[in-house]
């Protein structure tokens, strides 16, 4: 379960640099940085993908609604993360 967790983390850094044209994270060239978004994008899709396929082999129903709601909430928060970028830069 904690692999499960740690790639969607990692799944969402990826895209989450994409989105906040981080070229840099920690310090050294992010993925998106070195590679592109386009490559970003891939690889946090194949992270979530592998992920997913993680998630559906524990058949555990309850732990897969936990991690559906908290991919949710990732996406969400994202969503009003870029709406409110937007609103500020039509202020």
């Amino acid at each position: 379960l904690a692999e499960i967790a740690e790639l969607l983390h990692t799944a969402s850094l990826l895209h989450d640099d994409v989105i906040d044209r981080a070229d840099t994270r920690r310090g050294s060239l992010s993925v998106n940085g070195r590679f592109g978004n386009r490559a970003a994008v891939f690889a946090g899709n194949f992270v979530l993908a592998r992920a997913s396929v993680l998630l559906a082999r524990l058949r555990h129903p309850e732990v897969t609604i936990a991690l559906g709601n908290v991919i949710d909430h990732l996406v969400r928060g994202e969503i009003l993360q870029m709406e409110a970028r937007r609103a500020l830069k039509g202020r």
